[in-house]
């Protein structure tokens, strides 16, 4: 075996061959053609919000010649505490999503995304998506978090709790927006095609109820703040005239600048207190390309009774039932997989292959299992031919009737989740013309 493969690898020929770096004495590549970056900030179009005032905030980025470099966008908000009270705020999550209900993303004036309950996803992703270190490092960004409860160890997901901020004071803080397929794509955005609308991002604030915790025992915290200095981060990008003109000239000749994203839609369902913990879940959405469904489950919205738990940060699984439970994706008469899948473990397995993390030996969660089957369940099917290839999803364009089907998640109205969030993660295809934007999904 060992000298077929010998012979095998002599056989490739000079064609196969690549000179090793040390070797290689040419110049690297350039991008002399890019003339300028520039560091811009762009101001929202309200001076202040809160849940309280004004919910909706709206910003609009537009150049008319320069490209948006999406990798850099980056949000900006001071935070003040203004109750009156004495009383400190106490976010619900290190990372300002917590603040942010919805995000909706216009190229022109065409709705490109709109992504609901943006606060609870991008909390759960993060869960999902980094380690424990890095987790620390991004909620820097946000309002920090705190010491550990238990050993010093923020492995534990209960162990990642914002820092409070005081009576009266301010914080900076500054928030990513890692769910975006679109500023999460390497394409730049060329804003000099999209008219005077430019850019715009609009984002809706949680109800402060949900944003923030109340309190905690005979710990009371405020729930009054007000957003202020909202500006938004980005890196503006200039080009030599000669491609910047061919790029305007094949605009106005017609052809289409076009940009795969993958995007996500949030649907939530009521589930009933009967249900045994047997369901369906109808989804009604016909999606040309669906690339990874999750979902995620919650008893009855938590009251102010003294928790930490709140719908963005907490999900739920009936702890006693991890071995009874199983569940299916139905996409007409196809179902994935082909046996349902059978209790918590392998439901875990199943999402580290839906995440992309399960044959990686260098990224991880960090979610530990108590929390998995416990306060921080999702599950997940991925319908995708070739992960990570695009246009690989499932096509669901003819009107297939769409289930997912759940057993065994319970027993009785007390332990039964009453909420579902399905959360599909789909493709789509932006294509920008000369002042026109279309989405294809």
């Amino acid at each position: 075996m060992l000298v077929n493969m010998e012979a095998l690898l002599s056989s490739g020929g000079p064609e196969t061959d690549v000179l090793v770096g040390p070797l290689q004495y040419g110049l690297d590549p350039q991008g002399s053609y890019v003339t300028g970056r520039r560091q811009s900030t762009t101001f929202s179009n309200v001076n202040s919000a809160s849940p309280d005032g004004v919910k909706t905030i709206t910003i609009n980025c537009g150049s008319a010649s320069e490209w948006l470099d999406p990798s850099t966008i980056l949000l900006s908000m001071l935070i003040t505490e203004t109750s009156g009270l004495g009383l400190a705020l106490w976010p619900a999550t290190p990372g300002a999503e917590c603040l942010i209900n919805r995000l909706q993303v216009r190229l022109g004036s065409t709705l490109v995304e709109d992504i609901q309950d943006f606060g609870k996803l991008s909390h759960i992703m993060h869960q999902y998506s980094m380690s424990p270190q890095k987790r620390l490092d991004q909620s820097i960004l946000g309002f920090g978090t705190q010491a550990a409860a238990v050993d010093g160890s923020y492995f534990l997901s209960g162990q990642h709790e914002a820092k409070t901020i005081a009576a009266g004071a301010s914080k900076r803080v500054y928030m990513k927006f890692d769910l975006s397929g679109l500023f999460s794509q390497p394409k730049w955005l060329p804003l000099f095609a999209l008219g005077g609308q430019g850019c715009q991002l609009q984002l809706d604030l949680m109800p402060a109820k949900q944003a923030v915790i109340l309190s905690d025992g005979a710990t009371n915290y405020s729930e009054k703040y007000n957003l202020t200095d909202i500006r938004l981060l980005a890196d503006m990008c200039s080009l030599n005239g000669e491609l910047q003109e061919s790029f305007n000239a094949a605009l106005l000749n017609g052809t289409s600048l076009k940009i795969s994203t993958r995007s996500w839609e949030c649907l939530t369902n009521y589930l009933p207190a009967d249900s045994g913990g047997n369901f369906d879940i109808a989804i009604s959405k016909n999606y040309t390309r669906l690339a990874t469904l999750f979902a995620v489950f919650n008893q009855n919205p938590p009251a102010d009774d003294g928790t930490k738990v709140k719908v963005v940060n907490t999900n739920y699984f009936p702890t006693a039932h991890v071995e009874d439970f199983s569940y299916a994706l139905h996409l007409g008469s196809r179902r994935i997989p082909d046996n349902d899948v059978r209790g918590t473990s392998e439901a875990w397995y199943r999402l580290q292959q839906a995440l992309g993390v399960y044959g990686s030996l260098a990224h991880s969660t960090s979610v530990d299992e108590a929390s998995y089957t416990s306060d921080t369940f999702m599950l997940s099917t991925d319908c995708e031919r070739m992960p990570m290839v695009s246009a690989s999803g499932e096509n669901l364009s003819t009107g297939q009737t769409i289930f997912l089907k759940v057993k065994g998640m319970g027993t009785t109205s007390a332990d039964v989740p009453r909420q579902c969030r399905v959360c599909a993660h789909f493709e789509q295809i932006i294509s920008i013309s000369d002042t026109v934007v279309d989405v294809f999904t």
